[in-house]
């Protein structure tokens, strides 16, 4: 549904959303060589006849702030190769993403996201990806914030000086009505990229997220099945789509009936001794080659 609205001038940089992909690239390439009530949320959720002014308020309104969450994940990747894992999540606000893939009892592959360092570890081949966060997201001014927010389907203000989109953001972002629905981009574009939003039609969250940058790089992060959550509402479904350049299509599915939220976790990551590294370019390649 957005494909047209990728064509408009608002640039958004495939960085912050190519990441999460990566995520599944990385996890997906390695390993194949207490419960919380939830109630799903209502379309109704949208107040009728509200000005876009009023959406965007509600929507700002409806996040809430969190600590850390624990939760399965399913990984899937159905182009160019179709695979498919699940996955532990584990993320501190602002701080990391830790995903880490088991099988028969023992940890096969992980990846690790923080605002220094993308790792990626295969245990079974004894290899793994280091990079820099922001060399890897094209210089780009985002956050592990940022990436958090995407995966989850909340609105944002990019960069150090944002965060998850809140009344006193709400002049950060502009609503502009297009064909494909109400849409949210910054007041003032990044200097190297862009990002924006679509609210879904009747539901008060986020039905897409656009990221593109230059004429090479587009990507599209679609949202659904939202759950009401401690943090607010939570999309459950979110797939991804590179629309410009090599197509990748991705999806992560989570087990919000699963998710713990605000039980404390610290974690760190350990550089693994005796094992290969690969850079992201040698990544892409196998992935070329899969």
């Amino acid at each position: 549904r957005l494909h047209r609205a990728l064509d408009m001038n608002h640039r958004l940089p495939h960085t912050l959303a190519i990441v999460s992909a990566a995520v599944l690239m990385a996890l997906g390439l390695f390993v194949l060589s207490g419960c919380s009530s939830l109630k799903k949320t209502q379309a109704s959720g949208a107040p009728q006849n509200a000005t876009a002014r009023e959406r965007v308020d509600s929507l700002a309104a409806s996040y809430a702030e969190w600590s850390t969450v624990s939760m399965p994940v399913r990984l899937s990747i159905s182009e160019p190769k179709q695979f498919s894992v699940t996955a532990q999540c584990v993320m501190r606000r602002n701080a990391y993403v830790s995903m880490s893939v088991r099988m028969l009892g023992f940890e096969v592959a992980s990846v690790w996201i923080d605002n220094d360092s993308v790792h990626a570890v295969d245990k079974y081949h004894k290899r793994y990806l280091s990079e820099d966060f922001r060399r890897f997201m094209g210089g780009a001014d985002v956050t592990i914030g940022d990436l958090q927010d995407l995966l989850l389907g909340r609105a944002f203000v990019a960069g150090t000086d944002g965060g998850t989109l809140t009344p006193a953001l709400r002049s950060r972002l502009r609503a502009d009505a297009m064909a494909e629905g109400l849409m949210l981009l910054p007041a003032q574009e990044p200097a190297s990229f862009s990002y924006g939003f679509v609210l879904d039609d009747t539901a008060n969250t986020l039905a897409a997220a656009t990221v593109l940058a230059g004429d090479r790089h587009a990507v599209v992060v679609n949202y659904s099945d939202y759950y009401a959550t401690p943090a607010g509402n939570v999309a459950s479904r979110v797939t991804i789509e590179t629309v410009k350049g090599r197509r990748i299509a991705a999806a992560l599915g989570w087990n919000l009936k699963s998710a713990k939220w605000n039980a404390g976790n610290d974690r760190t990551w350990k550089m693994p001794s005796g094992y290969t590294r690969v850079s992201s370019a040698q990544l892409v390649q196998m992935l070329s080659s899969f």
